[in-house]
């Protein structure tokens, strides 16, 4: 028996080796789970734009960690693959279609696979403002306009396209590169009219102080003030007797006005309107802007005239911006420098001339020195530049006299300078007074 019972134990000994095993299932030398090479899952990659950031996980099976690489080939300009993460990221620079191969290796292998991204061009869109004009499509998808869209708007000229609709002082060229996207807005100059940019100018004189500095200079001409103007049109001539008797002959047809439409002293169709006071210049702009279907100005009478700043129609400038507009960017007593001369401006004579008889200021403004004075919409107070307000001041708001400028055929160059001030009553009438028109 018991030469039996050790036969039976060698035989389970030798017949659990035999099955890679031991009897109570315990451990052993077997061969466990194979590692898995990597195969890349990502099989298209989307297209970027230039200056736009990419960022682009490329994707596989296989065990971790992963070892990310180009194989052949070049990513486009500007970005770089993450050899751990397989982040392909950073700012494309250059537009093409890129071709290349990438490679992810583990322990157990590695995969490639062929793959391509198309960078593109950034392109925007162009919206047109033709603020009243005809209309221009939009454009979608663009990088550049070749040729400039041209609106048309009745009574008006078209002086181009500009990106602010409010100062109008950047105007595009073309051909124009579009670098985002935009709204154009037209410029439109009412015709006859001058576009003044708005800036900043120093208003008044000194006789001894920059930069305005005139030996001529008059206690109401100081202090010197920075004054800031918002952008105008302007008439680039003084209103002519023909424009006067258009206006006020169609006025009188739509009994809108009794005034008369042939007032002047010294008589031509294109010398200034003269011997019309204050409250017919108030007038005569109020009718023009009914005329041209703009929204006037000037509403209340006599002393109580008040002024819509907003609307679209024709007014007086204010004193500042017919200093502004005057001056042209010159610091000197005359915008012709420190001196004029009777061949530059019109004034020690015996009547007017025909408007623009003599060269315009650098803004394309004529007779602004000489002829007749010009009314303005300012109140007139000989100490209101101590404490004139620096944006768009419009004058003191009581007053009885309303102010002049500009000189006139009758009187010496003194009278002329760009920072001279006078003033008279509204109503008076005077064959040296006329005006000129602004709008906004």
């Amino acid at each position: 028996m018991k030469h039996l019972k050790v036969l039976a134990v060698l035989f389970v000994l030798l017949f659990t080796a035999a099955c890679g095993g031991s009897s109570d299932g315990g451990g052993g030398g077997g061969n466990g789970d194979e590692p898995t090479p990597p195969t890349i899952t990502t099989s298209s990659l989307p297209g970027g734009v230039i200056g736009t950031p990419y960022n682009q996980t490329l994707s596989s099976t296989g065990d971790t960690p992963i070892v990310w690489t180009v194989d052949s080939g070049s990513l486009p300009n500007g970005l770089s693959l993450n050899s751990t993460t397989g982040v392909i990221s950073g700012n494309p620079t250059a537009a093409d279609t890129f071709n290349f191969t990438v490679r992810a290796t583990n322990a157990a292998g590695n995969d490639t696979k062929a793959l391509s991204i198309v960078i593109n061009v950034q392109t925007y869109n162009v919206t047109f403002a033709p603020n009243g004009g005809s209309a221009v499509a939009p454009l979608t998808g663009v990088t550049s306009i070749e040729t400039e869209p041209v609106s048309s708007r009745t009574g008006y000229n078209f002086s181009g396209w500009f990106t602010d609709n409010v100062t109008f002082a950047n105007k595009v060229s073309f051909p124009y590169t579009v670098t985002a996207d935009v709204t154009l807005y037209t410029k439109w100059m009412p015709v006859g009219m001058a576009w003044i940019a708005g800036s900043t100018f120093t208003m008044g004189s000194d006789l001894s102080n920059p930069p305005n500095i005139d030996p001529n200079s008059q206690t109401a001409e100081r202090p010197q003030h920075d004054v800031t103007i918002d952008g105008f049109y302007m008439g680039k001539y003084e209103v002519t007797q023909a424009e006067w008797a258009e206006v006020i002959n169609w006025a009188v047809g739509e009994g809108l006005t009794t005034l008369n439409p042939d007032p002047s002293n010294f008589k031509g169709a294109n010398r200034p309107v003269d011997n019309v006071s204050w409250y017919y210049a108030v007038e005569y702009c109020n009718l023009r802007s009914e005329k041209e279907g703009l929204t006037p100005v000037y509403s209340g009478s006599g002393d109580s005239i008040t002024a819509n700043w907003a609307a679209n129609g024709y007014r007086l400038p204010t004193e500042a911006e017919w200093e502004y507009a005057c001056r042209a960017g010159t610091t000197t007593a005359y915008n012709t420098g420190a001196t004029i001369t009777t061949s530059q401006a019109r004034f020690d004579n015996s009547s007017t001339v025909n408007v623009g008889s003599y060269a315009a200021n650098a803004w394309g403004l004529f007779d602004m020195h000489g002829n007749v004075f010009e009314w303005v919409w300012d109140r007139y107070l000989n100490t209101y530049y101590a404490s004139s307000p620096s944006l768009n001041p419009r004058g003191p708001n009581t007053g009885t006299f309303r102010v002049f400028r500009g000189g006139s055929w009758r009187y010496d160059a003194q009278l002329l300078r760009s920072a001279f001030r006078h003033s008279y009553a509204p109503s008076g009438r005077y064959n040296y007074i006329g005006f000129r028109v602004v709008c906004n």
